[in-house]
């Protein structure tokens, strides 16, 4: 693939996909997959490269919500301690950046040998893998908790690294997870999204700088159209979350996942 492969409105509408379908429960990276492999002729390894290059507008879409608390963890940190923020991005991030490269590794190895057809079969087998997870979620019983254990932060870190695998959706998954182990969805929503900042940062900038994806007016594009939706998606989730009562919200979730990851595979 070259950086002409793509006209700077291509990258604007699959920027704009990846910017509002990375905050849902549905994968953003095996839907945009879908669509340059179907709609661009991408091979897909190609396609998969450049799905995780547009990940880089979702994590500043992701700092721009959390400012604040990006704020107080740098000050915390200058101080030498770790506030509880600061635990979130970092404990899950050291936990599935193995996990993550592991998986990212023998996927690149195995796509160039994968027919197309193949290849679109296991993204709908781990589409359905988050819509299981998700109406598993809704059966849970909430419990009152305002802080995540450590060990629980381990655990999603080691889920968040498997999500690497286009089909499988990052915030879907995690959200799930900490919905099952009793979180409510507005903490669930946030630990999900403030651990989103690193891995998003390093695996976009990783296949920006290992391969020519896009021009510098492309990528500026592309930061600027993503973070837009991202943060106006992430904006409505979180108001979503937090006024709704849990077990519509826990419910209304389940659903949209369904629904969104049949329709995405039709």
């Amino acid at each position: 693939m070259t950086k002409q492969a793509l006209r700077i409105i291509d990258i604007v509408f699959f920027s704009m996909l990846q910017g509002v379908l990375e905050w849902l429960p549905v994968s953003s990276s095996g839907q945009v997959m879908i669509l340059l492999t179907k709609i661009m002729n991408f091979s897909l390894i190609d396609a998969y490269r450049l799905s995780l290059a547009l990940h880089l507008g979702s994590g500043l879409a992701a700092m721009i919500c959390y400012t604040d608390e990006l704020r107080k963890s740098f000050w915390s940190l200058m101080r030498r301690e770790l506030d509880e923020n600061m635990k979130i991005m970092l404990v899950p991030t050291m936990t599935s950046l193995p996990i993550a490269y592991l998986v990212y590794a023998m996927y690149s190895s195995l796509i160039p040998a994968t027919s197309h057809e193949w290849g679109m079969l296991l993204v709908g087998v781990l589409l359905v893998v988050t819509g299981l997870f998700m109406l598993t979620a809704r059966w849970i019983r909430m419990r009152c908790r305002d802080r995540v254990a450590k060990k629980d932060l381990i655990l999603i870190g080691i889920v968040q690294g498997f999500t690497v695998l286009p089909g499988l959706s990052r915030s879907g998954v995690t959200t799930s997870v900490l919905m099952i182990l009793g979180y409510p969805p507005s903490l669930a929503l946030k630990v999900s999204f403030l651990m989103a900042i690193p891995v998003l940062l390093l695996a976009s900038l990783y296949q920006l700088t290992t391969g020519e994806y896009m021009e510098p007016l492309q990528l500026m594009m592309s930061c600027i159209t993503c973070a837009l939706m991202g943060v106006m998606t992430m904006k409505s989730m979180i108001k979503l979350a937090k006024r709704a009562p849990i077990h519509y919200f826990v419910i209304a979730y389940g659903v949209l996942t369904v629904i969104l990851n049949v329709f995405a595979y039709i």
